[in-house]
């Protein structure tokens, strides 16, 4: 739903969606945990937790595995990579709408395509991300 931009120095590893297993009880943008080289990994969909709806899991899916140096071991899903973005090509844009308190910035490139950069420290410290239980 949303270009999203991210710090690959916060990204391990981009691998191919695993199986996923469900965990009870969770919000629908937590899709679950996966094993990640023997240990277990949240899997997070990104567009879910701003209030996106949830799109079913697709084959051509990926997971941006986050660094094990942050406080919870996670990957996000994403629908496409995009690849690398030289920060020089973009220009900061005032964002129509809101944006989640981890969403520090939205820049917009030549031809007019928005991305909005993710602080994933900030992220991975948002309550709203932390708590993943149903109310």
């Amino acid at each position: 739903a949303r270009r999203w931009l991210f710090d690959l120095a916060a990204v391990v590893e981009v691998i191919g969606m695993p199986a996923i297993t469900a965990v009870p009880f969770t919000l629908p943008w937590y899709l679950g945990l996966a094993s990640h080289r023997g240990d277990l990994i949240g899997v997070i969909d990104l567009d879910g937790l701003t209030g996106a709806p949830v799109p079913p899991r697709r084959d051509t899916d990926r997971l941006l595995v986050l660094s094990p140096s942050l406080p919870v071991r996670c990957a996000l899903r994403v629908a496409q990579l995009g690849g690398t973005v030289q920060r020089a090509s973009l220009r900061e844009v005032v964002p129509e709408g809101g944006l989640p308190s981890w969403a520090s910035a939205t820049y917009e490139d030549a031809a007019g395509i928005l991305r909005t950069r993710v602080d994933i420290d900030a992220l991975v410290r948002d309550p709203a991300f932390i708590d993943i239980g149903c109310r």
